[in-house]
């Protein structure tokens, strides 16, 4: 099991517990709607996630070559990794970056990694992807943090990073650097 899986993982079983943002409610939440939280997540499991975190009639897809082509128009041009099934982004030949999920920040549709439905992730995890995703969408709808600057991203990530949070119980490690870029950023514009 490789350590980032192992984390989440981790973070899955023992995220009953109280931490510094607050008590896990995600999991109650699935399962009152019907979804075990901790069964692997379906093509299925995630449609009805995504009904209980998106608006009606939001644009929500996982991955493949006609909805990356739909999701596409007028932002980057994510791919599918063969092998990990994560989304990916090359620039000029170069990977840039892979993601569970993305929103495209131009038209507000979000597209969801195939590896999330392939049987060896946890609904629990599946639904923590959509409310950061969402919570991506509701920041393009408001036009808060928007635009290509560096800490406009980092503040977009955080804010994506803590609504999750607020619902698993922790917030993920990334979520923590986004908060050091931030911190560091402000600090060095106040000369300290």
């Amino acid at each position: 099991m490789n350590d980032k899986r192992y984390t989440r993982f981790s973070q899955v079983f023992n995220s009953e517990s109280t931490t510094i943002i607050g008590k896990n409610i995600l999991a109650g939440f699935l399962e009152k709607n019907g979804i075990m939280p901790y069964n692997p997540a379906t093509a299925k499991s995630l449609k009805k996630i995504i009904s209980l975190f998106s608006s009606p009639g939001q644009w929500i897809k996982v991955a493949d070559a006609s909805t990356i082509a739909d999701f596409s128009i007028g932002h980057l041009n994510y791919s599918i990794n063969s092998t990990t099934r994560y989304l990916e982004l090359y620039i000029k030949g170069n990977l840039e970056s892979k993601a569970w999920g993305v929103t495209n920040p131009i038209n507000g549709k979000i597209i969801l990694a195939p590896c999330l439905i392939d049987g060896i992730e946890h609904n629990f995890w599946a639904a923590s992807v959509v409310i950061h995703e969402q919570d991506h969408f509701s920041n393009f709808k408001a036009g808060l943090y928007q635009g290509n600057s560096f800490i406009t991203q980092e503040l977009n990530e955080l804010s994506a990073y803590k609504a999750a949070a607020k619902w698993t119980g922790s917030m993920e490690r990334q979520g923590f650097i986004h908060l050091q870029n931030v911190i560091e950023y402000f600090l060095k514009l106040s000369n300290y």
